[in-house]
């Protein structure tokens, strides 16, 4: 009979197990932290240097003693540095944004026409800046962009002679386009890097030897290719907030 009895416990005590086991809360793991999302949206400013490549071609526009029609390729290179500011909003992956750059590049330099006779055709250092659209893609922490817009350079150039009797008149401020695209990385949720190329196009502005004999105009048109690296900062930033269940 105790045996009997005993035998009716343990199956009864085998049942309730899973039965109790049931019907305690159940405590749901916690979730590993993601990677942090960072938020490209908001303004930002930032400050950048690099290296410029210059190409100005000058042509006379009228007959002026040496070989006509003809074009002189003064071509220098130099440093450029400066400022930017802008605006970016993120849609998803996407970007899209609004930029301004300010600073200044020293590519002057000069190269004697050799069909012109005694003609020296010159470029100054000048400020430059642009202002441009901005779009781009977001992978992870880095966002790869195009850009592209209005840009200025107010550096003069000049058509200078070794005979008597001319006065020199330099060009005014090179206005055109530029055009060009980067890869900037979120180093933190405010600091990000970048690198970046621009083609400039600076358009045409002309230069003049005047003398008694008349006005000689000098046509200039302006290309500049640059690469640069920079670093922004933005002020309206954050992580995108974690979902990961918080333990107690």
């Amino acid at each position: 009979m105790k045996r009997s009895l005993f035998g009716i416990a343990a199956i009864a005590a085998l049942v309730g197990t899973p039965v109790l086991a049931a019907d305690m809360p159940l405590k749901a793991p916690c979730c590993a932290a993601p990677s942090p999302a960072y938020n490209w949206s908001g303004f930002y400013i930032g400050a950048d240097i690099g290296a410029a490549w210059a190409t100005d071609t000058v042509s006379p526009l009228v007959s002026d003693g040496g070989t006509f029609p003809r074009s002189n390729k003064l071509s220098t290179n130099g440093v450029l540095g400066g400022g930017t500011a802008g605006y970016n909003y993120q849609f998803s992956s996407f970007l899209v944004g609004v930029e301004g750059d300010i600073g200044y590049m020293a590519i002057g330099g000069f190269k004697a026409d050799a069909l012109g006779g005694t003609e020296v055709d010159n470029l100054n250092n000048g400020l430059y800046g642009d202002a441009t659209g901005r779009a781009g893609v977001i992978f992870g922490n880095a966002l790869l962009y195009g850009k592209g817009g209005w840009a200025f350079f107010n550096g003069r150039a000049n058509t200078t002679t070794s005979l008597a009797g001319f006065t020199v008149g330099n060009t005014g401020t090179f206005s055109g386009w530029t055009a060009g695209g980067g890869l900037e990385y979120k180093l933190s949720p405010a600091w990000s890097a970048k690198v970046e190329y621009m083609h400039y196009k600076f358009g045409t502005q002309d230069a003049s030897l005047t003398s008694g004999a008349g006005v000689f105009p000098y046509a200039n048109a302006l290309t500049v290719d640059s690469v640069k690296m920079g670093l922004n900062y933005q002020f309206s930033w954050g992580p995108t907030p974690s979902t990961c269940c918080v333990t107690k």
